[in-house]
């Protein structure tokens, strides 16, 4: 009786079929509380433009506001922002035409996106037996070359699996967030975003 170790390895790619945006309104100002009004009244008309166009505001979530000291320029001495979180089905008509409206409006806001699919854990399900099969077919292999069969599994060791999953209990907009008008009709044709997960597994067989 012997013991053998073999990885195995399985991926996978999935379309995102949802998205969370965190929008950052930024401003200077020579005063700390005109800084601090100026990010808040640009959230404020955005907002609006989303309540106006039918948008459930209650489903969007503050991230935090935010004002600093500015000590590198010579025109602004205060730094502010307000960060605000939403999340929606990902259908790129809708996506681009909330970017439309935010690059229309001219607003000094940053965007971070992250992108979701919907099934990843049972992707990854299939996926870490997917990677036992292929840890186990190599070890057979192996055993075979020595004349021996694999006769059990002694540990089992499992990587960590990327890709992130939809965790933090944000409500989504559902589909409240209307077709906007949107001039980018090009990038109304590109596809989803592509996530790759990848499981591996390193397996202790025994064999005899």
């Amino acid at each position: 009786m012997g013991k053998i170790y073999v990885e195995g390895q399985a991926k996978q790619k999935l379309n995102a079929d949802m998205v969370k945006v965190v929008l950052k309104f930024e401003t200077n100002n020579k005063n700390s509380t005109a800084a601090l009004y100026d990010a808040t009244e640009q959230c404020e008309h955005f907002l609006g433009q989303l309540h106006e166009a039918g948008c459930d505001l209650s489903k969007i979530h503050l991230l935090n506001d935010d004002v600093d000291k500015n000590n590198y320029s010579d025109d602004y001495d205060y730094d502010a922002s307000r960060s605000i979180t939403l999340k929606m089905p990902f259908d790129i008509k809708r996506y681009n035409g909330l970017l439309d409206m935010i690059r229309q409006s001219r607003y000094d806001v940053s965007v971070d996106t992250e992108y979701y699919a919907s099934n990843i854990d049972e992707a990854r399900e299939n996926l870490l037996q997917e990677a036992m099969i292929c840890s186990r077919r190599k070890a057979e292999k192996i055993a075979e070359a020595m004349k021996q069969k694999v006769s059990g599994c002694e540990k089992v060791n499992v990587d960590r699996e990327y890709g992130d999953s939809d965790n933090d209990n944000i409500d989504y907009l559902e589909s409240a967030i209307p077709m906007l008008g949107c001039a980018l009709n090009h990038s109304n044709e590109i596809g989803s975003p592509i996530i790759e997960i990848e499981v591996t597994v390193h397996v202790v067989w025994v064999i005899e």
